[in-house]
């Protein structure tokens, strides 16, 4: 075989080797404001440097480290020179044990930590602050981590992770307004390329020659952001006078925006700062995903775009938006000025000031899609559609609920944009609910409230739908979103929502927890009843892994047989993200505790065999103790299996005693024998007999606590073991 090397091949080759290279003399550098001396060699953790000026004073390569002792702190600015490669970027991180190292700016400098021109930079695990404080002036532009790029094209490969950057007090720029109203810290009027320059992290370019220059491959993951003013997050292109950052129609080649953008599993809030306006706010942005954020509290918009095309937030949960700092808006997501194909899916947007998803791409040439979020007492209006002339937005299978009065359901509908509104379910326990019309078209929809009047719909549903208990949605914060306690918007099986939605083409395949969506028409709603049923409906099934191996989803096991076996690794613990055997959310929580997990000597075999292989387990005097709550209402009870498998030396009697009690249930104590030495593949009901399981009938109850405790054994050394549990609906 010939082989043909293209100049592009053997590009490829020099920048591996160069990458594989750089590797091999990467350095580490350890820096200690605690124990380090700049003449150290900095080279080990024994002899760190201990300044930033020392820090500042070399170039590095590819692959080097620069690690700050946790428990130290600078006051200043971390700068550095030099770029990585990809695949080898340069990292600062942190080494030692206590909290993160810190780096503060103390508003002596704009940036605590900078970057001018560089590529492939990672920032890890480090806390950032630059913290003015508020005097009776304008205070400037301050930022936590700071990235600037002027006039050298495509800028490649950053990455922030696990940081925590607080107290970035500087000065509010908006665009528009009048300069009477200056405030400290606060400038009306000041043009485009002047406002929401300062933040958390900032992405910015510069020019001098009009050379146009962006940002590629960045992500901003793990990071919990506080109290930054303007900004939690933001990329964006200030240019003077060149238009290559602006965006003048949906197809201007002369827009050059940043690529391949994600910010995610980030908590951010503004609660505690009066300059805190936008959580994340990506300028100029082509490629962009936004997923698994948390934003529990700012002013003006948690997520807002402008001048972005092909971005997908999904999975966030934004609430408490609060107008601040001269802001007009406290919007929970809002895809604004020149925006085209944003996808807005699987949100829960809660609580916010105005609306809970704002669509404002006013310049013609909008587009977006809004799909199976859940927007729950937003304060003004839910849902504005304000939209320009020639956009278009697509809303369908959201649930909007509110318990406030006179309230806008729907807003907007006057600016030439249009919108088409499908299969949602809008419902209010207060009165005075409205619905805009104009260029707003509403099919297949269901509206409950009462006194109101639905808009123009030819298949509306006026009825209660019949949702398992609206309103109960909770609020997230730094371990992550709320969203698993949304079961409350799930369908029940009286619903009139099931089946009486449309077919809609490319609607993303699953709705709100995951369940897959039919190709023909959909339920009405964030929930697809008929591909999960209703919570309840199905048996719920726990298995005690005990070190064991887990359950996949598909494999089948039980008296009731019985898929998405839900597994618990630990002795102890809580879970409150129960599935039942569709797969589907429950609003199901489990505590447990036990001495220990075991693993029997029982073949590891997909089913039945590993169910009951795994254990949690008690000693000679302990017990286990489990305590459901939250169960689903069904009107004919619940039967409850405790399985009770377990391994034993030959000739051994084992008894032990399992008890049921609960609000509502009848306290009972059922005696268990354990069968056989080993687990045939069969199961046995021991009610006060031998076997490998024990079976409780309930009625229609909120929650039930199971107790398991040894009673006896001939080798002196009793267990009450408890492989899994079952909740089947009868």
């Amino acid at each position: 075989m010939k082989i043909f090397r293209t100049a592009s091949t053997l590009a490829l080759g020099v920048v591996s080797l160069l990458a594989t290279t750089s590797s091999a003399l990467a350095t580490t550098y350890y820096v200690s404001s605690v124990s380090g001396s700049d003449s150290n060699n900095g080279t080990s953790s024994s002899s760190p440097w201990a300044s930033l000026a020392k820090v500042k004073g070399r170039t590095y390569s590819p692959g080097d480290h620069i690690l700050f002792a946790k428990g130290s702190t600078w006051t200043g600015q971390l700068s550095t020179a030099g770029s990585g490669v990809s695949g080898n970027p340069i990292v600062i991180g942190s080494y030692g044990s206590g909290n993160k190292p810190i780096i503060q700016g103390n508003g002596t400098v704009h940036n605590a930590i900078y970057f001018y021109n560089q590529q492939y930079w990672t920032v890890d695990g480090v806390e950032i602050t630059n913290n003015a404080g508020s005097g009776s002036s304008n205070l400037g532009d301050y930022r936590g981590i700071g990235i600037q790029a002027q006039d050298i094209g495509q800028v490649n490969g950053y990455t922030i992770q696990n940081c925590y950057i607080h107290d970035v007090t500087g000065e509010v720029k908006w665009v528009s307004g009048s300069t009477a109203n200056n405030a400290p810290g606060i400038t009306f009027n000041t043009g485009w390329d002047a406002s929401k320059k300062t933040g958390g992290i900032v992405f910015w370019i510069t020019t001098a020659n009009n050379t146009k220059t962006w940002f590629n491959n960045v992500l901003i993951q793990d990071n919990q952001i506080v109290n930054c003013s303007m900004i939690g997050v933001t990329l964006k292109q200030w240019v003077g006078t060149v238009n290559w950052g602006l965006r003048a129609s949906a197809s201007d080649t002369n827009w050059t925006p940043h690529t391949n953008v994600t910010i995610k599993n980030n908590y951010f809030t503004q609660n505690g700062t009066a300059y805190g306006c936008d959580a994340i706010y990506p300028t100029n942005v082509k490629g962009c995903t936004i997923e698994n954020n948390v934003v529990a509290g700012c002013g003006t918009c948690a997520i807002e775009m402008v001048y972005n095309d092909s971005v997908v937030v999904a999975d966030n949960e934004v609430y408490n938006v609060t107008k601040k700092a001269g802001g007009g808006d406290a919007n929970g997501i809002d895809p604004d000025h020149g925006t085209t194909n944003i996808t807005i899916e699987n949100n829960y947007s809660h609580d916010n000031q105005l609306n809970g998803i704002l669509l404002f791409q006013v310049d013609g040439f909008g587009s977006s899609v809004v799909r199976y979020n859940i927007l729950q007492n937003n304060k003004g209006e839910s849902l504005w559609c304000f939209s320009g002339a020639h956009s278009h937005s697509d809303v369908y299978n959201n649930v909007i609920y509110t318990n406030t009065s006179s309230h806008a359901m729907v807003s907007g509908g006057a600016n030439g944009g249009t919108f088409t509104l499908s299969n949602n379910i809008f419902d209010s326990t207060g009165t005075g609910i409205t619905f805009a019309g104009g260029s707003i078209t509403y099919n297949s929809n269901c509206y409950h409230a009462a006194g109101f009047t639905a808009p123009a719909d030819g298949n509306a549903v006026i009825a209660d739908p019949r949702m398992v208990n609206p309103g109960a949605g909770g609020s997230g914060g730094t371990g992550g979103t709320a969203n698993n306690t949304l079961t409350g918007y799930q369908l029940q099986s009286t619903s009139p929502c099931i089946g009486a939605g449309i077919s809609i083409s490319n609607n993303g395949g699953i709705d709100f927890w995951g369940n897959p969506l039919p190709a023909g028409p959909l339920d009405i709603g964030a929930h697809q009843f008929s591909s999960s049923g209703s919570p309840g409906s199905t048996p719920i099934s726990i298995n005690f892994v005990g070190g064991g191996t887990s359950m996949g989803s598909t494999e089948s096991a039980g008296v009731v047989s019985a898929t998405h076996w839900n597994n618990e690794l630990a002795a102890s613990g809580s879970d409150s993200s129960i599935v039942d055997a569709a797969g589907a959310a429950t609003p199901l929580s489990l505590t447990w505790s036990s001495d220990h997990t075991s693993v029997a000597s029982i073949t590891d075999t997909a089913g039945n065999y590993r169910m009951v292989r795994g254990m949690v387990n008690t000693s000679n005097t302990s017990t286990t103790s489990l305590t459901i709550s939250g169960l689903p209402g069904n009107s004919n009870g619940y039967d409850v299996y405790v399985y009770c498998q377990t391994s034993q030396p030959s000739g051994v009697t084992r008894t032990s005693a399992f008890k049921i009690s609960g609000s509502g249930i009848t306290t009972t104590t059922v005696n268990a024998t354990a069968s056989t030495a080993n687990f045939a593949g069969t199961f046995t009901q021991a009610n006060n007999s031998a076997g490998n399981y024990v079976k409780y009938t309930i009625g229609n109850v909120s929650g039930f606590t199971i107790n398991a405790t040894p009673v006896s054994a001939s080798d002196g050394i009793p267990r009450a073991p408890v492989n899994g549990i079952q909740i089947v609906p009868r």
